[in-house]
């Protein structure tokens, strides 16, 4: 491993540890995680029946059960992924196990279509998106610096969600063509290439050692670490020296932990979840609907997603923007987007032209509103994490709290995953409308502890004493 080896510098280490070919493998592990969660939501109804065996009246509950495995998974492990990732010298190693558990996962695919088995699959799919997820925006955080987070998380979502958009259409048309093994084939193919980046890939940390010192690049990169180490440093040893034994106490807890007792923290984790719970709830309903009120085929039921899952690719904007002008009224507004949106949506009742362009803009609004939020959320935790960091000389980790802030992130991402599709199974119980009613309640509510908290010093760690 390179970072072993600071004898003789590694072939092209510049390209390997610049900001674009970081930021491409980032993307990728992103697009990779995305694409292997939804690649089989198409499949599974048909693989459970014809290669696992299961009884056609259970398939669905098996389906369920495979997907929420999944985001379980995920919400056990993101805690422990963002915590290691913060005491380790280099991000790449926990990085890279996670790349092993993908690998592994996807190979259980191949071995056999038995449910258990595949239960065992989804299951380490979960854990190695809870790496991806840590990890990979702290690496980005690492790379790119805070100026600009919030741009460049809204490229690692855009391709999160991209993976999402694209792998059901592609999923089905190879089963349909080829059968199951050729989707487990090309799910292998994917992880191979995200396997070669993550191994190509240098952290600017280590490429540091060797690099002259006219790489403008990779030696800024060294002075902010030394920078942030130095000040890190006198000031968390003033910190101590005038704290009490309690509160020193308390900040050797993992940040994780005491990112959990920050108003503005748990703010931007409601956001989160509000944000997927609504993704996910359309995700496990939408096509239901459509081919009971409308009677269409699953082809054109399909291609409604696109009307929610498109506008994520505005993400990067939503970031730039909120690294330009902070964080707050842009959430603020993604999510009153939303509501809009699901307020008019549940007033769809039959295939008319008018409410067919009704359909699709409402759509288009909760997706929108979506990408507008979730990298302003990101943006905000780097910001939280950097507080607590400073404040506290690395939050009592190794390589200070970005990527436990991130873990926070991801299980937001994970409770929704899980709560979105349960929420809409109301519908046979409810109804359409008053479903989509209570959806809009969330991002509404999700308004409130946003505005108070997202300007205020909710970050900083003297406050939080």
């Amino acid at each position: 491993m390179d970072c072993f080896n600071r004898g003789k510098p590694p072939i092209l280490i510049r390209f390997r540890a610049s900001n674009t070919f970081i930021l491409i493998t980032i993307c990728l592990a992103a697009f990779t995680d995305g694409f292997l969660y939804a690649v089989v939501v198409p499949v599974l109804p048909y693989s459970l029946k014809h290669e696992s065996g299961v009884p056609e009246h259970d398939v669905q509950r098996w389906s369920s059960y495979l997907l929420t495995v999944f985001g379980g998974a995920t919400l056990l492990m993101s805690p422990l992924a963002g915590w290691i990732a913060d005491r380790t010298s280099s991000r790449r190693i926990p990085f890279l196990v996670g790349l092993v558990v993908q690998a592994g996962s996807t190979s259980l695919f191949l071995l056999s279509p038995k449910v258990a088995v595949l239960m065992i699959a989804r299951a380490l799919q979960g854990l190695s998106a809870a790496v991806v997820y840590s990890v990979g925006l702290a690496i980005l955080v690492d790379t790119v610096g805070m100026s600009d987070i919030g741009r460049n998380a809204g490229y690692f979502l855009s391709s999160a969600n991209l993976g999402v958009l694209i792998s059901p259409l592609i999923g089905g048309l190879v089963y349909n063509k080829a059968g199951y093994y050729a989707v487990v084939v090309m799910m292998i193919s994917l992880v191979g290439v995200d396997i070669a980046l993550r191994l190509v890939m240098v952290e600017k940390s280590t490429a540091a050692y060797w690099v002259r010192e006219n790489d403008a690049e990779i030696t800024s990169h060294r002075s902010i670490l030394r920078h942030n180490s130095t000040v890190n440093t006198v000031y968390g040893t003033m910190a101590d020296n005038i704290a009490g034994p309690r509160t020193r106490d308390r900040k050797q807890m993992p940040a994780f932990i005491r990112l959990l007792t920050v108003p503005r923290a748990l703010a931007n984790v409601f956001a989160v979840l509000v944000s997927y719970i609504l993704l996910a709830a359309f995700d496990a309903g939408l096509a239901v609907f459509l081919k009971d009120r409308f009677q269409w085929s699953s082809s054109s039921a399909g291609a409604s997603f696109l009307a929610i899952a498109l506008p994520s690719l505005l993400s990067p904007i939503a970031g730039s923007l909120s690294d330009k002008f902070g964080p707050r009224w842009i959430t603020v507004a993604g999510f009153i987007v939303s509501v809009a949106g699901l307020l008019g949506i549940g007033r769809i009742e039959r295939p008319t032209a008018w409410q067919l362009v009704g359909l699709y803009t409402c759509l288009v609004l909760i997706g929108s509103g979506i990408a507008f939020v979730l990298p302003c959320v990101a943006d905000d935790l780097t910001t939280i994490a950097s507080n607590m960091t400073a404040d506290n000389h690395g939050a009592g980790d190794g390589r200070g709290a970005y990527a436990q802030a991130y873990a926070l992130f991801n299980c937001g991402i994970a409770g929704g995953t899980v709560l979105g599709p349960l929420l809409m199974s109301t519908v046979s119980r409810f109804g359409w409308q008053p479903v989509t009613l209570g959806l809009a309640t969330l991002p509404a509510l999700a308004c409130v502890p946003i505005a108070l908290f997202y300007e205020s010093s909710g970050a900083d760690e003297n406050s939080m004493e």
